[in-house]
């Protein structure tokens, strides 16, 4: 946890998510990140059943931006899947519910996309190769 605090305070990207504080206690530590509204892109493809491509490449241009922002500062990931990703829609006010995700107009409303969980990531030099398998198992 450690580690994803420090690579998550070096960032300024829209669409990695922000850490807002850092709570250590005797026991324990605690995060408060950014607050997602339409909770994670495996939710919302689970509500919608497919995404059009005109959205899928919306998705997808800020999953790379995202990327970008990592690699800019040399961070592997190591488990980027949909749960890691979430979903925010800066125009709704509350959390979106399963039922209002089926009906949201995605082609209209305004979304961004966010990169989360960077708790197997590390930093990687140009010419280093990660050794050690990690990450969620396919």
């Amino acid at each position: 946890m450690v580690r994803e605090l420090v690579i998550l305070e070096t960032l300024d990207s829209p669409n990695v998510i922000k850490v807002h504080e850092f709570i250590k206690t005797t026991n324990n530590f605690y995060m408060v990140q950014e607050y997602a509204n339409g909770g994670s892109l495996q939710r919302l493809l689970d509500s919608r059943g497919r995404f059009t491509e005109a959205i899928s490449k919306k998705i997808l241009k800020q999953i790379i931006k995202g990327m970008t922002a990592l690699y800019d500062i040399k961070v592997a990931h190591r488990d980027l899947k949909l749960d890691n990703i979430l979903v925010s829609f800066p125009n709704q006010d509350e959390t979106i519910t399963d039922e209002q995700l089926k009906r949201i107009d995605l082609e209209n409303e305004e979304f961004v996309v966010k990169i989360a969980d960077l708790g197997y990531s590390r930093a990687i030099d140009d010419d280093e190769r990660a050794k050690t398998g990690c990450g969620t198992p396919l």
